[in-house]
C-alpha cells in the first residue's frame, strides 16, 4: 500500500513493433526518407510538433529521433521487415497513441500491421499504474 501511494505517473510509454502484412511478399521496399513521412504525418495526426528531429541510416535501416514538448518517438527500421516505434508522451491517453498508430498504418498503406505493442506507465516512486488505474 505504500509503494502504491507514492508512485507518481508522469507519462505513456509506448513500444510497437510494426511488421510486414501478410498480402506483402518479399522484403518490404521503403526507404528510411518515406518512413520519416510516415513518421511525421502520424505526428501531426496526434498533435506532436516535433522541434528537434534526426534521422541517420544505419546499415540497410536507420534511426529516426523526434523531441517534442509533448514527448519523444524513436524509430528504428531495420532494412527489411519491420520498423520499432518506442513512443513517450507526457500525456497518459491511450487513444492518442492508438490514433498515432492508425495514422502510421494509414501511411504506410496498410503494408504494415501490429506485430507487438506493449504500453508501460513511466513515472517515480516506482510506477506500476497508469493515473487513470489509479482513481
Amino acid at each position: 500500500r505504500e509503494q502504491y501511494a507514492k508512485q507518481a505517473p508522469l507519462g505513456r510509454q509506448t513500444i510497437i513493433q510494426f511488421v510486414r502484412s501478410e498480402e506483402e511478399e518479399g522484403v518490404l521496399k521503403l526507404k528510411l526518407n518515406k518512413i520519416f513521412g510516415f513518421v511525421m504525418e502520424a505526428l501531426k495526426e496526434v498533435g506532436m510538433e516535433m522541434t528537434i528531429v534526426r534521422k541517420y541510416t544505419v546499415g540497410d535501416g536507420g534511426v529516426i529521433l523526434g523531441l517534442s514538448p509533448i514527448g519523444n518517438v524513436i524509430v528504428v527500421w531495420d532494412g527489411r521487415e519491420h520498423i520499432d516505434v518506442n513512443l513517450f508522451t507526457f500525456s497518459q491517453s491511450v487513444e492518442l497513441v492508438n490514433t498515432f498508430k492508425t495514422a502510421f498504418q494509414k501511411s504506410c498503406d496498410d503494408k504494415l500491421v501490429v506485430g507487438l505493442r506493449d504500453d508501460q506507465p513511466r513515472g517515480v516512486g516506482r510506477v506500476v499504474n497508469f493515473l487513470n488505474d489509479m482513481i
